[in-house]
């Protein structure tokens, strides 16, 4: 191995540029592409819930959040909403 002096600088080649160029915009994309974000909703049900099992809400719930026009049943009112990045 040589030691490499102050005045030795590296140059790359233009296709090597070029490419390490375009990784870093990929990796750039990426980190764009890969960010999401989620909401947290805290709401209160309706005084006839204590009436059902948790499981059988959740499970009604969750359909109903999987249709084309989502409703949540068993709401009484919302209490917080909070939305986070990831």
């Amino acid at each position: 191995m040589r030691a490499s002096s102050e005045s030795e600088t590296r140059i790359l080649p233009p296709w090597k540029h070029r490419l390490k160029k375009r990784f870093h915009s990929l990796l750039l994309l990426r980190r764009i592409w890969m960010k999401s974000k989620k909401v947290i909703i805290v709401i209160n049900l309706v005084e006839e819930s204590v009436e059902k099992a948790n499981e059988e809400i959740e499970k009604e719930i969750l359909q109903e959040l999987s249709t084309d026009l989502p409703v949540i049943p068993w709401l009484g009112s919302v209490e917080k909403v909070t939305v986070i990045e990831e």
